[in-house]
């Protein structure tokens, strides 16, 4: 009733139901999965996931460290916490079925191929780490969204940021590209004899959108530094920009 779940298994796990009731920042739900030798897969199947309760103030987190896929019996059933922490190796949702979520804050990394949906509750969604390796990310959210780090790490046309929220749209930082702010930080390209090519420009192929259907779209905290790394910016704002 008052304390956290820690689950690690060397294979699938199915986790139909896990609850912790407590109020305080210690009633937290890890579940990890792993890959080892002798496990033919290390798939995370989740039910019903919340920590706290209605009646107060959700501090406990979700962490899911996934080596396989991540999939939910009921991807309407939304996942409540404070933090929501997953690593995975795939894609998680779908545009029909996004992950449902009611989280004050988000940090997600991926490891293979695969796109991302999360379609998020009224509270402020605070994208704390978010990292895609190889996948679009899609985000629509009935309150407000803050995108303190956002970043699609494979610079293709095909992936994509798409955040849409009823409130404002705060951004720090979103990157569907490659940047670099002098030549000591550009990537560097190796030849199929392991020669270093040398980089004469840079081109972001993935594109980002930006709508607030009910409010603005601003910098969250404003300075000189590079806030968007996008192919195509598409910004819509109801107040403005």
């Amino acid at each position: 009733k008052d304390g956290g779940i820690d689950i690690v298994n060397a294979g699938d796990v199915d986790a139909v139901q896990l609850k912790a009731l407590g109020l305080s920042d210690r009633n937290d739900i890890s579940v990890r999965t792993d890959k080892r030798p002798g496990a033919a897969s290390a798939n995370l199947r989740v039910g019903e996931f919340s920590t706290g309760n209605a009646t107060g103030v959700r501090r406990g987190d979700v962490i899911f460290q996934v080596q396989g896929t991540l999939s939910f019996v009921d991807a309407t059933k939304p996942i409540e916490a404070d933090d929501l922490s997953l690593a995975i190796y795939g894609g998680l949702g779908s545009n029909a079925a996004p992950v449902s979520t009611r989280v004050n804050s988000l940090s997600l990394q991926t490891k293979g191929v695969g796109d991302v949906y999360i379609n998020q509750g009224t509270q402020l969604l605070k994208l704390n780490n978010v990292e895609v390796a190889d996948g679009a990310f899609t985000v629509v959210a009935a309150g407000a969204v803050d995108l303190v780090n956002v970043r699609s790490l494979s610079n293709a046309d095909a992936n994509d940021i798409r955040i849409t929220a009823v409130g404002d749209v705060f951004v720090r930082y979103v990157s569907a590209g490659v940047y670099a702010a002098d030549a000591s930080q550009a990537p560097v390209v190796l030849n199929t004899s392991g020669a270093v090519v040398a980089n004469t420009s840079l081109s972001s192929q993935g594109d980002v959108f930006l709508t607030s259907t009910g409010g603005r779209v601003l910098e969250t905290f404003v300075d000189d530094a590079v806030d968007v790394v996008a192919d195509v910016l598409t910004i819509e704002a109801a107040l403005g920009v």
